[in-house]
């Protein structure tokens, strides 16, 4: 084997060992993801409070301040309405 092979053949397997190491540290930094979209949203299930005739301000439908014929419908709702929460 002359000198020029030889040094041929230590290049290659040194330019052979650092493709491989520098891929396997590529992998290390950057790992691939299982998926490509997010888990879809769930979605909170609406708020049931109580509003009266009477004034303008919701309550859970448990409030000892509620008086009078009752309407149950979603705080959203409520607010749209212009009904404030009891504090």
């Amino acid at each position: 084997m002359s000198i020029r092979t030889w040094w041929a053949s230590a290049i290659a397997a040194t330019l052979i060992l650092a493709t491989l190491l520098l891929g396997r540290a590529r992998d290390r930094q950057f790992p691939t993801s299982k998926t490509q979209h997010s888990p879809p949203a769930v979605r909170a299930p609406q708020t049931l409070v109580v509003v009266t005739d009477q004034g303008k301000t919701f309550h859970v439908p448990s409030c000892p301040y509620v008086h009078g014929k009752r309407r149950v419908v979603t705080a959203q709702e409520a607010v749209r309405e212009g009904y404030v929460p009891c504090v």
